[in-house]
């Protein structure tokens, strides 16, 4: 039973939040064409539904309708393969809408470690986020990725989209507007390459795990045992490249198998091998078994390094869990890589608006 007083409450937020949205819906007819309000007015409930009232209820009917359209536009046409992705302090003159912060808005196909990868940046660049309004939308497009249909009206079997509107404290100056665009495009991007090469990363993570199970001394052992406990789980792989050891034991990349994030040469998984004319010929440890001490050339297991793994962009981090296929992240983003285990430690103090949930670090929003 509900404490006295909390039911009348709740109550009361309900009614004046059904009052709010039928005046944004009557804001929607009033600025468009009958056929558009309709749209709008469609695309609206879809915006609202994971708003909590105390934050839709915080707004002016005039801003609730705008924002709801300006995502909708944002969503009007996209590349198949890209992210839209704008920055921008709206403005009643020119957008025909306020907010008291500036406003991220992304559209992409929907897939794993998408909000916690644009909040990660926008942290990075030491922006606040002060709400995370996240519909994932069944879309219809035609060929040239203009928007056809959404949500009931796309149909059975339509893709999902994840259409995001992040509001984060304004930048001293405008300009910065757009640099953060381009963090976040970026962010996008490796997200899509990581996502898209995660099987063939767990397939390669399973090929060195059988290659070192061939081997029966210790160091094969430790080695094998390693690789199998990040596979359980404990890490989401964001990039592979192999390594080898040339025949006067430089270390030199595979880069044509490279995978995910490190399919870019420039980015290093460890910083020592930025330069690998700069390590000692000697395998220093990489070839600890047969092959090793006697200078052999044939490359053997443990002369790769280990994939790229999952750690967490700033000091919160959860466990990461590997992606569900069609399902939504539930794990950190990543800045830097490395292998080492991270703690749990306690979630950003942001909020998202997905049903009252307030945000734990703004995670995706699982339903």
């Amino acid at each position: 039973m509900a404490p006295e007083g909390l039911d009348g409450r709740f109550g009361t937020a309900r009614i004046e939040r059904a009052a709010l949205l039928e005046a944004a819906q009557a804001v929607l007819a009033r600025r468009l064409a009958p056929e558009r309000a309709a749209e709008a007015t469609a695309f609206l409930a879809l915006w609202a539904a994971g708003v909590a009232d105390d934050d839709l209820l915080a707004r002016a009917a005039e801003d609730v309708a705008g924002a709801a359209l300006s995502l909708l536009e944002q969503a009007r046409r996209r590349i198949p393969g890209t992210a839209n992705v704008r920055c921008f302090k709206p403005t009643p003159d020119r957008d025909g809408w306020r907010s008291a912060h500036a406003v991220a808005e992304i559209v992409t196909d929907d897939m794993p470690f998408l909000v916690d990868s644009a909040l990660a940046a926008l942290t990075q660049a030491g922006r606040a986020v002060q709400l995370v309004v996240h519909p994932i939308v069944p879309v219809q497009r035609d060929a040239a990725g203009t928007l056809v249909a959404f949500g009931p009206a796309a149909g059975a079997g339509a893709i999902r989209e994840s259409m995001m509107q992040i509001e984060f404290t304004e930048p001293a100056e405008a300009r910065e507007l757009g640099l953060l665009g381009e963090a976040l495009a970026r962010a996008m991007a490796d997200v899509r390459r990581a996502v898209a090469d995660w099987p063939a990363m767990r397939a390669r993570l399973a090929q060195a795990i059988a290659r070192l199970a061939e081997r029966d001394e210790e160091p094969f052992r430790i080695a094998r045992d390693f690789l199998a406990w990040l596979d359980e789980d404990n890490f989401v792989f964001l990039g592979w490249r192999g390594y080898t050891l040339d025949g006067s034991g430089r270390v030199q990349p595979e880069q044509d198998e490279a995978l995910g994030l490190l399919r870019d040469a420039a980015l290093p998984v460890f910083d020592v091998l930025r330069d690998p004319e700069a390590i000692p010929s000697r395998r220093a440890g990489l070839g600890a078994g047969a092959g090793a001490a006697d200078g052999g050339e044939g490359e053997h297991a443990l002369d790769r390094a280990s994939p790229a793994a999952l750690r967490c962009d700033h000091p919160q981090a959860h466990r990461p869990v590997r992606p569900r296929e069609g399902g939504r992240h539930r794990a950190r983003p990543v800045r830097r890589l490395c292998l080492q285990p991270q703690p749990a430690l306690d979630p950003l103090p942001a909020r998202e608006s997905r049903g009252r949930a307030r945000a734990r670090g703004a995670r995706s929003g699982d339903a």
